[in-house]
């Protein structure tokens, strides 16, 4: 599923040198551009990325997920992103954290690259995922969004994988692979809720590849059991502090 050991020596080292050349250029990019490449002001909080920042740093100091407002808890965001940056600072200190963080997204980055071939030779074979590999590479802002603080980079690399790991368990038709689905499904909308109506695309497909009711029934219920499970600590929380249920958020985007 993940492996290019039958590939050719030739697709090996051009997936290789690919990937390399675009980590070295990502990685050029975060030390040489740095704080730059911020939006917002650090000072005033005046765009998202720099309000994911000053979000990460109060969760990892007072233990609060916020957003406007530094002294009340929010609901407006998801609580994927800060988790993932409080922790980078918590290893690395404020500055060295954002640093730790831009760099992490440049692995992911890679490793989307990564699935893009994966998937492209799933669909179709090596050669055109080769060249899907190497168009999504020399397109700028893909390196260019692992230096911003913001969803994107993270969520491309889960949705990719969603979409890969689907296509097996479209194929195989195995627990397992629903089970993994449902993980990166539940992962994915901790950082964009919109994920959340993609079961759509599976229910179009099961109908397409002729499903069994009692197949979909008993998928839906794994898959389901599986978000619900990595959700649930979001919503408990949301409910404790607000008295309600709030699924995602209370801003725009919801699916």
């Amino acid at each position: 599923m993940f492996s290019i050991k039958n590939e050719t020596s030739t697709v090996k080292i051009a997936l290789a040198v690919i990937l390399s050349v675009f980590f070295a250029l990502c990685l050029f990019t975060i030390f040489k551009y740095g704080n730059s490449t911020l939006i917002g002001s650090i000072e005033t909080y005046n765009n998202d990325d720099v309000k994911y920042i000053r979000s990460a740093y109060i969760l990892l100091n007072k233990g609060i997920l916020t957003y406007n407002n530094p002294e009340k808890p929010t609901v407006f965001i998801m609580p994927g992103l800060p988790y993932v940056l409080s922790f980078f600072m918590r290893i690395f200190g404020y500055w060295g954290g954002i640093t730790g963080f831009r760099i992490f997204q440049a692995v992911l980055q890679t490793l989307s690259l990564l699935l893009v071939f994966f998937t492209g030779r799933k669909v179709l074979n090596s050669r055109a995922a080769l060249l899907a590999v190497f168009l999504n590479a020399i397109y700028i802002p893909e390196i260019w969004v692992s230096n911003v603080i913001l969803t994107e980079t993270t969520f491309k690399f889960l949705f990719l994988l969603l979409i890969y790991i689907c296509l097996y368990a479209l194929e195989k038709k195995k627990a397992g692979y629903y089970i993994a689905g449902g993980v990166v499904w539940g992962l994915a909308a901790l950082f964009r809720p919109p994920v959340a109506a993609f079961p759509i695309v599976i229910l179009i497909m099961w109908m397409k590849n002729e499903y069994k009711f009692k197949e979909m029934l008993k998928y839906t219920l794994v898959t389901a059991t599986v978000f619900v499970v990595i959700l649930s600590p979001w919503w408990i929380r949301n409910y404790k502090l607000f008295n309600e249920f709030i699924p995602f958020t209370a801003s725009a985007g919801n699916p």
